[in-house]
């Protein structure tokens, strides 16, 4: 009896604390593609998981049916290759019509079109005038036309303000979002709202910072899940730490140089009393890791020990979460699942790179239109023979179009290397971060990465592939 309650329990639980949200629409100009739905799961790092993928039809139809846990929002995308949507906030038991803009992807898939900043475009066919989407836009744009109409740059890159706006503009902007959006409480979009109008009164500087943090930051704990939160947040920290007048510079260097010691740097972090919250110090810390790495303030290797004692002393989930993603963007990942590498062949046969048995396995990726792939291919061929024995070379075409696959195969003919073809599998290419071509990695046989940036030809990589031994 008490099993049959325990199964009762576990599947009314399962239907109360997540429903399903309905996505469906057209993209005509995409039919056969695989459309990817994405949500973003920190904004520290703007790290994103795989919600779902569906092919969308001969008609340029698809749909997609995802779980969204009560009272969550998901801050999402959609991508087809490689290419990202707008934007799309995800509310549980909700259906969405959205219809894509035409794309000419014959075109498009002729050439890679990673680095480029064409987007893909959706509306929102179904949308009321209470859903979550609609309010966001309508207050995007008289945010937008308040900037435009307030705010002057020197220069897009620059970035820095010539003017200050004055309070009662402010003041009075704040006044007439709160009326015009009174009767919308939606949660999330209370947040994004009273958010959006502490940005503005950061950048404008005309608000004193220490009231600004007292009226939004001072017991609050940080909404890790709302975008204009985390904007705000980004921005009042940005260089915090190393700005601070109360934090010395010496105890920095000796806690992440000299010696890495999590528990003393935190300690250090509190003597500033905007940071004598637990929550918010370990956020601002994370958010000013990720600034050092890439500004080279400390080595690397401090920044990766650091973060190892980071994940296992902190107390908050969410924190590690940020950790992990922290630690795979920033120093790459560490070991690639064999299992989950399906890769197609030129005879049409599935094959995963657990098959291959030899101590190391060289995953070149390159495409078809790229020359010094070609060079680099029969040159690696010709070596092939020699390092058999330990290294197992896998050339991984990642054209657009699978035809070019096969006449690539047809007009080039290599004795010593497999051909492959990624099959579409675009969360391959992102995951390894395999961006330009050719690029290589070699792993080891349990699928750890023993080097994620290897040489190209010109530069040691036939040297370096014979050393290994």
């Amino acid at each position: 009896m008490r099993i049959y309650f325990f199964i009762f329990y576990f599947f009314l639980s399962f239907f109360v604390f997540s429903q399903v949200t309905t996505i469906e629409g057209n993209f005509k100009s995409a039919q056969g593609k695989w459309l990817r739905l994405y949500a973003v799961q920190d904004f520290i790092t703007y790290s994103d998981t795989l919600l779902a993928k569906t092919k969308i039809d001969s008609s340029g139809n698809f749909l997609i049916n995802i779980k969204v846990p009560k009272t969550k929002v998901y801050y999402a995308y959609f991508k087809v290759n490689d290419l990202r949507s707008n934007d799309l906030y995800i509310e549980e038991n909700k259906k969405y019509y959205i219809v894509f803009d035409s794309l000419n992807f014959e075109i498009l898939d002729t050439y890679t079109s990673f680095l480029t900043s064409l987007r893909l475009y959706f509306e929102l066919q179904n949308v009321d005038t209470n859903d979550l989407n609609y309010k966001i836009t309508q207050l995007n744009i008289m945010l937008n036309k308040f900037y435009a109409e307030n705010i002057k740059v020197e220069s897009e890159r620059a970035g820095s303000l010539l003017n200050k706006i004055p309070k009662d503009k402010i003041d009075s902007l704040e006044s007439i979002l709160y009326t015009k959006f009174a009767n919308y409480n939606h949660p999330y979009f209370r947040d994004y709202l009273q958010y959006a109008i502490a940005e503005i009164k950061l950048i404008s500087r005309s608000y004193d910072k220490l009231e600004i943090f007292n009226q939004y930051l001072w017991s609050h704990r940080p909404i890790y899940d709302n975008v204009q939160f985390m904007s705000f947040f980004i921005n009042y920290f940005k260089d915090f730490i190393i700005n601070s007048n109360k934090i010395k510079n010496r105890d920095l260097i000796s806690n992440i140089e000299w010696k890495v010691n999590y528990t003393a740097l935190l300690d250090s972090l509190g003597k500033d009393t905007l940071l004598r919250n637990e929550v918010t110090r370990e956020l601002v810390l994370l958010q000013n890791i990720v600034d050092w790495a890439n500004m080279k303030l400390f080595t690397i290797d401090s920044l990766k020990k650091l973060l190892d004692q980071f994940y296992i002393n902190t107390k908050f989930d969410h924190h590690r979460l940020i950790i992990r993603n922290i630690q795979r963007n920033m120093f790459t990942i560490n070991r690639v699942d064999l299992s989950e590498i399906p890769l197609l062949s030129k005879n049409n046969d599935t094959i995963f790179l657990k098959q291959f048995n030899t101590d190391f396995i060289l995953l070149y990726f390159f495409t078809s239109w790229c020359r010094p792939c070609i060079k680099e291919l029969v040159t690696l061929d010709a070596i092939a023979p020699d390092i058999c024995n330990k290294i197992k070379i896998i050339a991984i075409s990642a054209d657009r179009i699978p035809i070019n696959f096969y006449y690539f195969t047809q007009d080039y003919s290599l004795q010593n290397i497999d051909l492959y073809y990624f099959n579409q599998h675009y969360e391959l290419l992102e995951n390894l971060k395999i961006v330009v071509y050719p690029q290589s990695i070699l792993l080891n046989k349990e699928g750890y990465i023993i080097n994620a940036a290897m040489p190209d030809i010109k530069n040691g990589l036939i040297e370096y592939l014979y050393n290994i031994f």
